[in-house]
């Protein structure tokens, strides 16, 4: 199996060191966690939850909170010597959120900003939320994303769910065929908003600290933010059962899935893949350099969500939310004119200065975004260089071999389909390349002839493909002889724009968009799967090789 590694130089927070003199501020959200929590009929949870996070913030603040924040009441703390921070409380719904300016000790002009919330959902159940912003008004400094310490006493004293999974001080171990399902049910839940981080052990262990790197060390840098797992060797064969080797991990390899996870539509490179000795030999700084990566790439990704503020709203939205609470409750309690425009007079004034902050910190959200789509277009740009040099590489060694007169008699064609992912990526790597897809096909296949699968696959390999990129009417006669053959025909899946009324069963997930199978090989015209041979596919002009996304049933469509 191909590893699908992250890259080692892609991790890093550290930019180009920018003066103040060039910017306002330079805004990046470090990490945030959701979580939630069933209600204890013993004590009052959200009391319990309040009042770590106000015990966090009193030691940070520089000045004594105020008596009434210990009950949860609403308080802005702007002195001189005091760090500011603030909290809002609101009665119905049961809300309460905080903020905190810390000031980095280290670097100067740099605020850590760490926002909470805390509510009351109406199952009863209390969400938590936590999200941690870097903001720098001097120079640019490389700095290591986090968590912010009160979350792990939080979690670690029990009943804290992320993804509605029970999250403790402690990796979950897999081992047997129950908690290997559990494993299957939290990779593939389409509600998933973390990574699932899975460590593997060496071939035939059960022992928890035989990971390439200290799994509980990642664990503890990123609860709340990530679901980690230590897989058994013999769960390792479990996992590889349902999702499929391609997506399994094992021999102290690591593997992260991402959200969104679909073992029949995705590409095993969605979600990354190391292998042990890639992790020992790291070139960033060897296993303690792949430790932060892994942390700092899953913490980057909790903050990279389109909906982050809808799963924790700011606190400038609560705030102004308890405004407009206030001033309706003023109305119905008959307060004067006078004291109605004082309440307006201070929600204006508050409203300014956050809009204003909001503003700067929104212009220098768009200029970090803008520097790093630059960064990340070079870098694109760099990688379709090097991989069109070695795409000229391959095929001159494939033009090689055909001088050989290499013929797909001379390929040993296997009696079962058991090992065909092995066999397709031993003779096809190159030309024919298989979604993920295509061989959950073929683990489902009723055909019976397993040899015309093969064959149609050489065929791809050893005619369409050179078709396609040498052109000519020569190649194009022998191709079709070939088909006839092996009794195939060659054709577009749809006529005419009927392609449109599939919806996206004639589509796969590759190189990050959908692709139609707009092209097929079929053989048969019974409904009986074990007679009716069809292979989907898709020519890709950019690496110049034939996609299979189907095969060898018949997919549906609208007529049957």
């Amino acid at each position: 199996m191909k590893e699908q590694t992250e890259s080692p130089k892609s991790f890093g927070s550290k930019q180009k060191s920018i003066k103040s003199s060039s910017r306002v501020s330079l805004v990046r959200p470090v990490s945030q966690i959701v979580l939630s929590f069933a209600p204890n009929p013993s004590k009052d949870e959200f009391d319990r939850i309040r009042t770590s996070c106000l015990i966090w913030i009193s030691d940070r603040a520089g000045r004594p909170l105020p008596p009434s924040a210990w009950s949860g009441e609403s308080f802005e703390l702007e002195e001189v010597g005091a760090q500011r921070a603030g909290a809002v409380g609101i009665e119905a719904p049961r809300y309460w959120t905080a903020r905190l300016d810390d000031a980095d000790k280290q670097v100067p002009r740099r605020v850590w900003v760490t926002e909470m919330g805390l509510g009351e959902a109406p199952n009863k159940l209390l969400l938590f939320g936590v999200r941690l912003t870097c903001v720098t008004r001097g120079e640019d400094e490389e700095f290591t994303r986090s968590i912010p310490g009160f979350v792990r006493p939080l979690i670690e004293s029990g009943g804290a769910m992320l993804d509605g999974r029970l999250i403790g001080s402690e990796p979950k171990l897999v081992s047997d065929q129950a908690t290997v399902d559990d494993l299957v049910d939290l990779l593939c839940d389409p509600a998933r908003e973390a990574d699932v981080i899975v460590f593997s052990l060496p071939e035939g262990s059960s022992n928890p600290s035989e990971t390439a790197i200290p799994a509980l060390e990642v664990h503890q840098s990123t609860l709340g933010a990530a679901h980690v797992i230590i897989l058994t060797s013999a769960a390792s064969f479990l996992l590889s059962d349902q999702v499929g080797k391609e997506f399994s991990v094992f021999r102290q390899g690591v593997r992260t899935y991402v959200t969104g996870f679909s073992p029949e539509f995705d590409q095993p490179s969605k979600h990354p893949l190391t292998l042990a000795a890639r992790i020992a030999n790291w070139s960033e700084g060897g296993t303690q350099g792949y430790k932060k990566m892994l942390v700092s790439r899953a913490l980057a990704r909790s903050v990279a969500k389109p909906n982050r503020e809808h799963l924790l709203p700011s606190f400038s939205a609560i705030r102004s939310v308890a405004s407009r609470n206030q001033m309706r409750k003023a109305r119905e309690a008959g307060s004067t004119d006078r004291e109605l425009l004082k309440l307006a007079e201070e929600e204006i004034v508050y409203l300014t200065k956050t809009m204003q902050e909001e503003r700067e910190n929104n212009n220098e959200l768009l200029k970090t975004a803008d520097e790093e789509r630059e960064e990340a277009l070079q870098i694109a740009q760099q990688a379709k260089v090097r991989t069109e040099m070695l795409g000229r590489r391959v095929e001159l060694l494939n033009e090689r071999l055909r001088s050989f007169d290499r013929e797909e008699d001379t390929v040993s064609i296997p009696s079962s389909l058991e090992n065909i992912q092995n066999w397709c990526e031993e003779h096809l790597s190159g030309d024919v390349e298989l979604h993920n897809r295509a061989y959950q096909g073929i683990k489902k296949s009723k055909y019976q002839d397993s040899k015309l699968i093969y064959s149609a696959l050489l065929l791809l390999r050893d005619y369409y493909v050179p078709m396609k990129r040498n052109g000519g009417a020569a190649l194009q006669d022998q191709f079709i002889t070939k088909c006839n053959e092996l009794g195939l025909e060659e054709s577009a899946t749809f006529s005419g724009d009927r392609w449109g009324q599939e919806g996206e069963t004639y589509k796969v997930n590759y190189a990050g968009r959908k692709r139609l199978l707009d092209r097929h090989l079929k053989k048969g015209s019974s409904k009986d799967e074990r007679y009716s041979f069809r292979l989907y596919f898709f020519w890709d002009d950019n690496t110049e090789q034939v996609i299979v996304g189907w095969l060898p049933s018949h997919l549906d469509n609208s007529m049957t």
